[in-house]
């Protein structure tokens, strides 16, 4: 992404110096043409000028303008691979629910782990839901909804997770030692 803003920086840059030329060039005419006697040549050549100073106007209007549409599909796509991350780590998180239940109904010993584990998660979702947060800033009206479900999918997660914790720590501190 850098790489390529720095090459419509340079783009824009050439651009710039080469009106910058054209400008010079047409000054130089026309002062030459203020000394010259003929008028139907200089007009002539005016309207030329005048007409390759809107061409080029015109080219840097478009390189901008292109700029601009690059920049924005950059963006569109950077959201896109965001979305798609989201979606992966969600996968990542039932998976690692249905590991802990497995491992809860296996033995004792893993408590420990587990609550190390729920700890993860529990981390794992407030990154999440801060990933979330700035996705709706970042993002217009029309994906606030999806969003907002989203949003409310972890929190039920997270509830989720508290309980089964609490449950747990109590469960396991409530047999006889």
């Amino acid at each position: 992404m850098m790489m390529m803003m720095m090459m419509m920086m340079t783009k824009s840059r050439e651009l710039m110096q080469i009106t910058q030329i054209m400008r010079e060039r047409m000054k130089k005419v026309m002062t030459e043409m203020m000394t010259t006697t003929s008028t139907t040549t200089t007009t002539m050549m005016m309207i030329m000028m005048m007409m390759m100073m809107m061409m080029m106007m015109m080219m840097m209007m478009m390189m901008m303008m292109m700029m601009m549409m690059m920049m924005m599909m950059m963006m569109m796509m950077m959201m896109m691979m965001m979305m798609m991350m989201m979606m992966m780590m969600m996968m990542m998180m039932m998976m690692m629910m249905m590991m802990m239940m497995m491992m809860m109904m296996m033995m004792m010993m893993m408590m420990m782990m587990m609550m190390m584990m729920m700890m993860m998660m529990m981390m794992m979702m407030m990154m999440m839901m801060m990933m979330m947060m700035m996705m709706m800033m970042m993002t217009t009206t029309t994906m606030t909804t999806t969003n907002i479900m989203i949003m409310i999918m972890m929190m039920m997660m997270m509830m989720i997770c508290i309980r089964k914790t609490v449950s747990c720590f109590f469960l396991f501190h409530s047999l006889p030692n």
